[in-house]
């Protein structure tokens, strides 16, 4: 019997042990990084974020807190992180198919839009896979004299066992001619009459947002079984939404295209050996401008890779990657001297209700901050809890104690 409640009291310490100390260590986290945002008074408030530093940040973006010490209690600042990328709507404008006609080699198609409409893109759809056209747009008011709003303009499509491409878009300056006139004549041989499944005429307007500029070092270039690799790199790691590419060559060419980016290296017999992950896979083409989306990855060294089959190699002259900086908004409730802690690995992403709400927060309202110089730092932990939590604590022990103690005399007086 005195062995039995020996294991029963032992079993019971050690579950105290083990419940205390989740309940004391579940807030322990650690970062690597603070920034002083300063004394601050209750209010919301507003601070920018740096490419580097949200390059420095967990994919999802979870691993900051914003928190203020005081002798008895850790204050924390719920926050809402706010993209400034560009915003884009599309408004297709509804027009009417005048007439279809031929003269030689070309096409022509005239459209009706309704007075005042304005248009700045225009799109063709076709089933064709494989063409090849020499495409002029033009716009008049009474179809008695025309202007030209785009010319020589070539329309591509591409399809073999090597590659599908297609090219049928055209921006045009924001016009609000009521007629337009689209001309298109094929350059392959035999002729070959373009099929226009459907066309839209669009006005696309676009709020531009805030977006930071870096060039990026050529770091390698060379090619190699018919490709072309270049290894461009950033002073340190950034998130990154567009890669911007200019090319040496003045020929046309459409080639397929591969964007990596370098997550970590391995050892290897011959070495370390470099990782990368595909963030954009398409083609770059001299009738397209060479902008790819890359959707916000973080990274400081990318991989771009060309195939160029059997045509001559491209030439990188310079490359410059685009980041839109997010914005943090938060709130404090309490005062007291805040900072900015992040790039953690033990962080879990924050639960705030303020981004249910966020769209009743005034303009007016909102304090700027600009944040301070990085400073290191070790680990953060809230300070302990005010009396009255203490018993609360203390009872939550006992009573888990007593639960387990319970269950354990239970089992071994079976």
């Amino acid at each position: 019997m005195k062995k039995s409640l020996s294991k029963i009291w032992k079993l019971s310490l050690l579950s105290s042990f083990l419940l205390l100390n989740g309940l004391t260590n579940a807030n322990a986290q650690v970062f690597k990084q603070q920034r002083a945002l300063g004394q601050l008074q209750k209010g919301w408030y507003r601070v920018e974020l740096s490419p580097e530093l949200s390059g420095s940040l967990n994919p999802n973006m979870g691993d900051m807190r914003i928190w203020a010490f005081t002798e008895t209690d850790t204050l924390e600042a719920p926050y809402y992180i706010q993209e400034q990328e560009p915003q884009i709507t599309f408004q297709e404008v509804a027009f009417e198919l005048l007439n279809v006609s031929r003269q030689a080699d070309t096409f022509y198609y005239t459209y009706k839009l309704p007075k005042g409409a304005a248009i700045n893109q225009l799109k063709l759809y076709t089933p064709q896979a494989n063409f090849d056209w020499q495409v002029r747009v033009e716009g008049s008011q009474t179809q008695k004299q025309w202007f030209t709003l785009k010319d020589e303009l070539r329309l591509l499509g591409i399809a073999n066992v090597l590659t599908t491409y297609k090219f049928t878009d055209i921006a045009l300056p924001l016009t609000d001619y009521e007629y337009i006139r689209l001309s298109i004549q094929p350059t392959t041989k035999p002729l070959v009459e373009p099929e226009i499944q459907g066309v839209s005429l669009i006005k696309l307007d676009t709020l531009q947002g805030v977006q930071k500029n870096m060039e990026a070092e050529i770091t390698q270039s060379r090619n190699v079984k018919k490709r072309s690799e270049w290894h461009i790199q950033l002073a340190e790691k950034a998130t990154i939404n567009n890669l911007k590419l200019t090319i040496a060559e003045d020929f046309d060419y459409q080639r397929p295209i591969e964007i990596s980016v370098l997550t970590d290296s391995i050892n290897t017999r011959n070495g370390k050996q470099a990782r990368y992950k595909s963030v954009y896979s398409g083609y770059i083409s001299s009738l397209e401008e060479p902008v790819f989306n890359l959707q916000g990855v973080s990274g400081q060294h990318f991989l771009i890779s060309v195939r160029n089959a059997d045509n001559t190699p491209l030439s990188l002259q310079a490359a410059e990657l685009v980041s839109y900086p997010y914005k943090l908004l938060f709130r404090v409730d309490v005062e007291g001297n805040y900072k900015l802690y992040y790039e953690s690995k033990t962080a879990y992403a924050p639960s705030y209700d303020i981004a249910n709400f966020i769209d009743k927060v005034r303009p007016e309202d909102i304090s700027q901050l600009k944040l301070t110089k990085a400073e290191p730092v070790s680990v953060i932990k809230p300070k302990p809890p005010k009396e009255e939590s203490k018993w609360w604590l203390y009872a939550v022990l006992a009573l888990g104690s007593a639960v387990l103690g319970y269950f354990a005399y239970s089992m071994l007086k079976e």
